[in-house]
């Protein structure tokens, strides 16, 4: 009886593995883009970021502000989100940014992107109806520093 049990659950296990191994990799809808966030924007990108290193403060928590021009390319769902800041963008202990450049998806008024090192950030927003707004929310981490961001932007010469 304990060997038929066995048989029974390894047989099982194996039929569970295979049926997971047979679904497709689906990472997000199939929604073409849209609407179209391509074009250039332009806002307001602001953090609380905390220093973490031994030589931090006892409280940690500072603030980023900048204004800064963003420039989104989109092919389909897939987009390229380039960050230009006005003010540098602590990074780390001694270094600063003056653009990101990250990668994500757009689709159903929502948009993602994210880059890795460097720092690592991520982003997930928004669009109105019309897409002429923006906004989003992240985080972006280096061995020094983590930023809680938010981005606020309005379409450049909307169509």
């Amino acid at each position: 009886m304990a060997v038929a049990r066995s048989l029974l659950v390894s047989f099982a296990c194996a039929a569970l593995v295979l049926a997971v191994a047979a679904v497709p990799n689906v990472t997000s809808a199939d929604s073409s883009g849209v609407p179209f966030i391509d074009g250039q924007w332009t806002g307001k990108f602001q953090t609380n970021y905390w220093d973490q290193t031994i030589q931090g403060s006892v409280k940690p928590k500072k603030k980023f502000k900048s204004d800064v021009v963003v420039n989104i390319d989109q092919d389909d769902d897939e987009i390229t989100m380039t960050i230009d800041f006005e003010e540098q963008f602590p990074v780390s202990s001694g270094a600063n940014v003056t653009q990101l450049i990250l990668q994500g998806t757009s689709g159903n008024y929502h948009f993602n992107a994210g880059m890795d090192g460097g720092p690592s950030v991520t982003l997930s927003g928004s669009s109105n109806k019309s897409a002429k707004n923006l906004k989003a929310a992240g985080v972006a981490a280096s061995d020094d520093f983590t930023h809680e961001i938010k981005l606020s932007l309005k379409r450049q010469n909307p169509s």
